[in-house]
């Protein structure tokens, strides 16, 4: 999943790391019953730097593991969610997107006014 959000009126919102100090606080409080085992911790996509945080969800039975990834610029966050089973599934997940082409959010968001 792949979300692009205006913060602008989030003033505590600077880095990826604060959205998801927030992304974390409403995952506790959904229904669901989310845990963290690790700090945040930095993954580069493109050339553009993201903080990712780990989430695992007993789901029947299946531990499900999703990271959150987000990096922020110009007052917009672009965040990309990946969910999986097995390291398997989480090494062809990054794999893809290694392969992406995220080009500095400052240039896009320049550049383009989609993102609003």
């Amino acid at each position: 999943m792949v979300i692009a959000e205006n913060v602008n009126s989030f003033p505590g919102i600077k880095t990826g790391k604060d959205y998801l100090f927030h992304s974390k606080n409403l995952l506790k409080q959904s229904p669901m019953d989310y845990t963290f085992d690790k700090e945040i911790f930095e993954r580069t996509i493109g050339e553009s730097k993201f903080h990712v945080m780990e989430a695992k969800l007993n789901l029947m039975e299946t531990i499900i593991t999703q990271e959150y990834m987000s990096t922020i610029s110009k007052g917009f966050s672009l965040a990309i969610v990946i969910s999986y089973t097995t390291e398997d599934e989480k090494s062809e997940l990054i794999l893809i997107i290694d392969k992406m082409k995220v080009k500095s959010i400052k240039k896009i968001v320049k550049t383009h006014t989609v993102l609003g």
